[in-house]
């Protein structure tokens, strides 16, 4: 049998990532910001995310450098200022979001049986946080890290989701052709944009797999909510070895 990919998103997919960890993380980074008013930070960091995730393809600024470029800008302060900043926060900060991200119940041992059966696998987050911190959200949902071959990250990322570029990059960056992805993500919107990039997509749904932390639709991601195979983990799983060609389990 061939192998193929499995490509996870992160939040609401493989981790229970609540409300308040991006809530808690936003309040934390302005109470730390000393250069201009909290609401001024909070809407610039906000509008410089959106200004890259609209960015045309082709770019070969990682979106972590990009991000930071359009803050300090906005911000009317020097990219080293803002740079530190960050570094410091995620070095200093960042663990203590820990208690807003817990575990799904039956993933981590999926994820490991598939480990176990030699299945590559990545994960593939919105990368609007460096690797690091992404394998922190894994170890604390209760995953190894180094089960997964890539993590895509800020700092490895040439473009955010919805792109197709995004997950195409992530596809390649693993060592596969999108053809030969499975992709497995919470959002019908955002995630089904996958299938865009040439990725059989599948969306889990359920209490156990909320979607938080998202803005307003685009109109591409309406779209391609449209007609994408849905259900449980367990149905998700039943169906990536369904694809695969695995001996089912219980």
């Amino acid at each position: 049998m061939a192998k193929k990919l499995l490509l996870f998103d992160l939040d609401g997919t493989l981790v229970k990532t609540t409300e308040a960890f991006y809530q808690t993380y936003v309040r934390r980074l302005a109470a730390r910001w000393q250069a201009t008013p909290t609401a001024s930070f909070i809407a610039s960091l906000l509008e410089a995310t959106e200004e890259v995730r609209r960015r045309k393809e082709g770019s070969m600024v990682p979106v972590g450098d990009a991000i930071l470029q359009a803050l300090a800008r906005r911000e009317g302060v020097p990219l080293e200022e803002v740079e530190t900043f960050f570094l410091q926060f995620y070095r200093e900060v960042y663990e203590d979001l820990a208690p807003f991200v817990e575990p799904i119940p039956g993933v981590a041992e999926a994820v490991a049986r598939f480990h176990e059966e030699g299945i590559p696998m990545a994960v593939a987050s919105d990368p609007v946080f460096p690797r690091e911190q992404l394998a922190l959200r894994l170890k604390w949902g209760g995953l190894d890290p180094s089960a997964f071959r890539l993590i895509t990250g800020a700092d490895n990322s040439y473009a955010l989701k919805p792109h197709p570029r995004y997950y195409r990059d992530a596809c390649l960056q693993a060592g596969f052709f999108p053809e030969e992805t499975l992709y497995i993500g919470n959002d019908p919107a955002r995630d089904g944009l996958a299938a865009a990039a040439g990725i059989k997509t599948f969306i889990v749904v359920g209490e156990d797999h909320p979607i938080a932390g998202r803005g307003p639709l685009l109109p591409e991601e309406e779209e391609a909510s449209l007609h994408l195979p849905m259900g449980s983990w367990k149905e998700a799983v039943a169906w990536i070895r369904h694809e695969l060609k695995l001996t089912p389990r219980s």
